[in-house]
């Protein structure tokens, strides 16, 4: 989270670099008759895509890169800077894009913004800290979805049918496999687990797992030795089954808890980034269900 300090000075300087990119941006823009829509970062992105395919005139982008993973604490980039500054609707997950805050208004006064995740009710992790990680759970994400869809339909209504039908398959794909994975953990024999960090507890929630421990406490920051002695302890104790990392961050760790707690481990990913420039429309179901087969492979037993 930045403090205030941080967000003034982020700003200031997102209005300066705007100064240079500013005017080009705007009549480019002001040039084409292109819905021009912007998703935050990629599981926003897949969702867009998803509502909007085939919709003629609508073009979406990503703002952060796919390969960047959660956006914690990230800052703005003058290429990205630019893309706000031509787009003339942004979508955001929600809690998570901390970096944006009022700079986008600054920067596109005229703007339309969702926040797609806007109407789940948070929920608070091991930490007692408000989780921004909506997206992983599918329940959330037809409810993204879902808002996405709602959207698009009151700034362009002239393609109200074609958004309608988009979301309506895409909504039923990501509620069949949620029910399709709920089945299937139901069946584990111990449903206790140690993840990276926070980013999986509305998919726990959602498919009956339970997160016992997190590897990080702070993503990015690797735990100390006397951390890792606690976190290996409260892992007996509670006798969780498994301890998963996730493909952005470093499994040293986890390898070396794996081997002295005798738990398997494996990676479970929440499809925070990739290495698809381009990724295709089911993309977060082929996420999800190799999610699955790890957590077959691993608890399933």
């Amino acid at each position: 989270m930045l403090n205030e300090r941080k967000i003034s000075a982020l700003i200031t300087s997102l209005i300066l670099i705007c100064s240079v990119f500013g005017a080009s941006g705007r009549a480019q823009a002001a040039g084409k008759h292109d819905l021009r829509v912007l998703a935050t970062f990629l599981p926003v992105y897949v969702f867009t895509k998803n509502v909007t395919a085939g919709v003629p005139g609508v073009k979406v982008d990503i703002l952060i890169g796919t390969a960047v993973g959660c956006p914690h604490d990230y800052q703005l980039k003058p290429g990205e800077v630019k893309k706000i500054v031509s787009a003339d609707v942004l979508v955001a997950n929600g809690r998570i894009e901390e970096f944006l805050g009022a700079a986008v208004k600054k920067i596109n006064p005229g703007i339309r913004i969702l926040i797609s995740g806007k109407d789940i009710k948070p929920i608070r992790g091991l930490d007692e800290v408000e989780n921004p990680h909506t997206w992983v759970s599918l329940s959330n994400a037809v409810k993204q979805v879902e808002a996405i869809r709602g959207f698009m339909v009151s700034i362009d209504p002239a393609n109200k049918e074609k958004y309608n039908a988009n979301a309506v398959r895409y909504e039923k794909e990501l509620s069949a496999l949620r029910d399709t994975m709920k089945k299937e953990i139901a069946g584990f024999p111990n449903r206790k687990i140690v993840t990276f960090h926070d980013v999986f507890d509305y998919f726990a929630k959602d498919v009956g797992l339970e997160v016992v421990a997190y590897v990080e406490a702070v993503p990015g920051q690797e735990p100390s030795a006397g951390e890792i002695a606690k976190l290996m302890k409260k892992i007996k104790k509670s006798g969780a089954a498994a301890v998963y990392s996730e493909p952005q961050y470093p499994s040293r760790v986890v390898d070396m808890i794996s081997r002295d707690t005798g738990r398997p481990y494996a990676e479970l990913d929440p499809m925070a980034q990739t290495n698809l420039s381009n990724p295709p429309l089911d993309l977060f179901q082929s996420v999800m269900r190799k999610n699955l087969n790890t957590l077959k492979r691993t608890l399933g037993k």
